[in-house]
């Protein structure tokens, strides 16, 4: 059986680091036996050296010593089997901190089981920590990358000074990557194009669609000053590049600001809100 962490990190179960605590030579050497019979062979016992171990047998006797254990970062989330003889001892065990219990008299096959199943739960957690950490630093780099696709700060002030208005946006997915995405396209000295678009469903596969759909954008500003011809444009590639069950709603409008007129073609996108303040 081996656990992967990366494609890089292998590790076979009978090469877990096991550390044994009791004070009872006897019993350690049993133990010793019944592991070293199955295959594992990095067993160390009453270690005072800098061990991490992948998983501590501890007998009852010794449980200020695991309570201890507990509180050393280097072995707080190290599995811990503690070999207890009645019930008394079990409800220590589970207070001082224990992982699991092995009753008295040990029974081999009971030791190995006991003891696979706490190393097997601790790599697939470890395995599910390291695909976690990685799959969330891709979405924060892809979240980091959309952002870019928004107008930047210069490009929001250009555009002010320009046509001598003020422009204000609010960016907040619900969750940290989504389809949503606008901008805005300087089509002329006295006109300026608003667009914004929402991808069906969630996370990587809708930010994805939102580079395509950027893309796209600026391969036909130069027919953004008509609506309806740029949306067409639009949704004819968009239709090529897109699954099907995929689709995005989307609205692009054009501010004339000589004539005083906003243009506009939505596609399954709510009407704009046109607000007077006097």
């Amino acid at each position: 059986m081996l656990h992967k962490f990366s494609s890089q990190v292998t590790k076979p179960l009978h090469d877990s680091r096991i550390l044994i605590i009791d004070d009872i030579s006897p019993n350690c050497e049993l133990i010793i036996e019944h592991l070293q019979k199955d295959g594992f062979r990095f067993i160390a016992t009453n270690s005072n050296e800098e061990l991490e171990p992948d998983i501590v047998i501890i007998d009852v006797g010794m449980l200020e010593t695991l309570e201890e254990l507990r509180e050393d970062p280097l072995f707080n989330k190290v599995p811990v089997l503690t070999i207890v003889g009645n019930h008394e001892e079990r409800s220590k065990a589970w207070e001082a901190g224990t992982s699991d219990i092995l009753s008295k008299p040990i029974d081999q096959q009971e030791l190995l089981s006991r003891i696979k199943a706490q190393l097997t739960n601790t790599y697939q957690k470890a395995e599910l920590e390291y695909y976690y950490k990685n799959t969330q630093d891709d979405v924060d780099q892809s979240f980091e990358l959309q952002h870019l696709l928004l107008p930047t700060d210069e490009t929001i002030l250009l555009y002010e000074k320009k046509h001598n208005i003020s422009i204000h946006s609010l960016f907040i997915p619900s969750r940290f990557l989504s389809g949503d995405l606008c901008g805005l396209i300087d089509i002329s000295d006295h006109k300026l194009g608003v667009w914004i678009s929402d991808f069906s469903g969630k996370g990587i596969r809708a930010a994805l669609n939102t580079f395509r759909l950027h893309t796209l954008i600026q391969d036909y500003q130069y027919c953004a000053d008509d609506p309806d011809e740029f949306i067409d444009a639009l949704n004819t590639r968009l239709i090529e590049l897109m699954p099907v069950g995929q689709f995005a709603t989307f609205l692009i409008g054009v501010i004339d600001f000589q004539n005083n007129v906003f243009e506009y073609t939505a596609a399954g996108a709510t009407h704009p809100l046109v607000y007077y303040p006097d």
